[in-house]
Protein backbone atom coordinates (compact mmCIF):
# COMPACT_ATOMS: atom_id res chain seq x y z
CA UNK A 1 0.00 0.00 0.00
CA UNK A 2 1.47 3.37 -1.06
CA UNK A 3 0.94 6.60 1.05
CA UNK A 4 -1.29 8.20 -1.57
CA UNK A 5 -3.91 5.56 -1.06
CA UNK A 6 -4.10 5.70 2.66
CA UNK A 7 -3.99 9.75 2.13
CA UNK A 8 -6.68 10.14 0.46
CA UNK A 9 -9.59 8.73 2.21
CA UNK A 10 -7.96 10.84 5.30
CA UNK A 11 -8.41 14.08 3.13
CA UNK A 12 -12.02 12.86 1.86
CA UNK A 13 -12.88 13.02 5.84
CA UNK A 14 -11.27 15.80 6.74
CA UNK A 15 -13.07 17.95 3.88
CA UNK A 16 -16.26 16.22 4.52
CA UNK A 17 -15.46 17.32 8.44
CA UNK A 18 -14.71 20.75 7.41
CA UNK A 19 -17.86 21.35 5.27
CA UNK A 20 -19.97 19.81 7.37
CA UNK A 21 -18.71 22.18 10.55
CA UNK A 22 -19.03 25.54 7.65
CA UNK A 23 -22.50 24.23 7.19
CA UNK A 24 -22.71 24.02 11.48
CA UNK A 25 -21.28 27.71 11.49
CA UNK A 26 -23.69 29.39 8.89
CA UNK A 27 -26.35 28.10 10.57
CA UNK A 28 -25.65 29.25 13.91
CA UNK A 29 -24.88 32.49 12.63
CA UNK A 30 -28.77 32.36 10.75
CA UNK A 31 -29.59 31.64 14.21
CA UNK A 32 -28.20 33.98 16.08
CA UNK A 33 -29.56 36.42 13.69
CA UNK A 34 -33.16 35.20 14.27
CA UNK A 35 -32.13 35.20 17.73
CA UNK A 36 -31.89 38.44 17.39
CA UNK A 37 -34.96 39.62 15.48
CA UNK A 38 -37.12 38.07 18.25
CA UNK A 39 -34.95 39.75 20.88
CA UNK A 40 -36.07 43.29 18.69
CA UNK A 41 -39.62 42.33 18.44
CA UNK A 42 -40.21 41.29 22.02
CA UNK A 43 -38.30 44.26 22.98
CA UNK A 44 -40.70 46.46 20.94
CA UNK A 45 -44.03 44.91 21.64
CA UNK A 46 -43.04 45.25 25.81
CA UNK A 47 -42.45 49.14 25.24
CA UNK A 48 -45.38 49.34 23.22
CA UNK A 49 -46.97 47.57 26.32
CA UNK A 50 -45.49 49.59 28.67
CA UNK A 51 -46.41 52.75 27.27
CA UNK A 52 -50.20 51.75 26.29
CA UNK A 53 -49.78 50.80 30.40
CA UNK A 54 -48.79 54.32 31.59
CA UNK A 55 -51.39 56.00 28.95
CA UNK A 56 -54.14 53.88 30.35
CA UNK A 57 -52.70 55.00 33.92
CA UNK A 58 -52.70 58.84 33.10
CA UNK A 59 -56.38 58.68 31.87
CA UNK A 60 -57.97 56.90 34.64
CA UNK A 61 -55.88 59.22 37.42
CA UNK A 62 -56.86 62.34 35.09
CA UNK A 63 -61.10 61.04 35.50
CA UNK A 64 -60.83 60.25 39.09
CA UNK A 65 -61.07 62.63 41.31
CA UNK A 66 -59.37 63.24 44.43
CA UNK A 67 -60.25 62.80 48.23
CA UNK A 68 -59.92 66.65 48.88
CA UNK A 69 -62.07 67.32 45.73
CA UNK A 70 -64.56 65.09 47.22
CA UNK A 71 -64.66 67.06 50.74
CA UNK A 72 -64.12 70.69 49.31
CA UNK A 73 -67.84 69.28 47.14
CA UNK A 74 -68.95 68.00 50.25
CA UNK A 75 -68.10 71.26 52.33
CA UNK A 76 -69.56 73.44 49.47
CA UNK A 77 -73.02 71.76 49.52
CA UNK A 78 -73.72 71.65 53.47
CA UNK A 79 -72.69 74.96 53.63
CA UNK A 80 -75.07 75.98 50.78
CA UNK A 81 -78.56 73.87 51.83
CA UNK A 82 -77.17 73.41 55.69
CA UNK A 83 -80.85 72.00 56.59
CA UNK A 84 -81.00 69.71 53.74
CA UNK A 85 -77.73 68.04 54.94
CA UNK A 86 -79.01 67.77 58.58
CA UNK A 87 -82.10 65.80 57.27
CA UNK A 88 -80.45 63.37 55.04
CA UNK A 89 -77.78 62.69 58.09
CA UNK A 90 -80.88 62.29 60.25
CA UNK A 91 -82.84 60.19 57.53
CA UNK A 92 -79.73 57.86 57.13
CA UNK A 93 -78.89 57.76 60.86
CA UNK A 94 -82.48 56.81 61.30
CA UNK A 95 -82.49 54.18 58.14
CA UNK A 96 -79.04 52.27 59.61
CA UNK A 97 -80.61 52.17 63.32
CA UNK A 98 -83.50 50.34 61.80
CA UNK A 99 -81.74 47.78 60.03
CA UNK A 100 -79.35 47.51 63.03
CA UNK A 101 -82.50 47.02 65.27
CA UNK A 102 -84.18 44.70 62.81
CA UNK A 103 -81.41 42.30 62.14
CA UNK A 104 -80.24 41.94 65.80
CA UNK A 105 -83.52 41.48 66.97
CA UNK A 106 -84.37 38.53 63.98
CA UNK A 107 -80.77 36.93 65.36
CA UNK A 108 -81.73 37.02 68.93
CA UNK A 109 -85.11 35.71 69.03
CA UNK A 110 -85.26 32.13 70.00
CA UNK A 111 -86.39 29.85 67.23
CA UNK A 112 -89.95 29.11 67.71
CA UNK A 113 -90.55 32.60 67.34
CA UNK A 114 -89.28 33.33 64.34
CA UNK A 115 -91.08 30.77 62.37
CA UNK A 116 -94.46 32.96 63.22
Amino acid sequence: MSTTTLDRPFADTCRNIVGKAAEACGKTVHLVEEVRGLKDTTTNALDEGVEAAKKAFRAATRNVPSAADIKDEAVYRIKRRPLRALGLALGAGIATGVIINWATRRCTRPAEHRAH
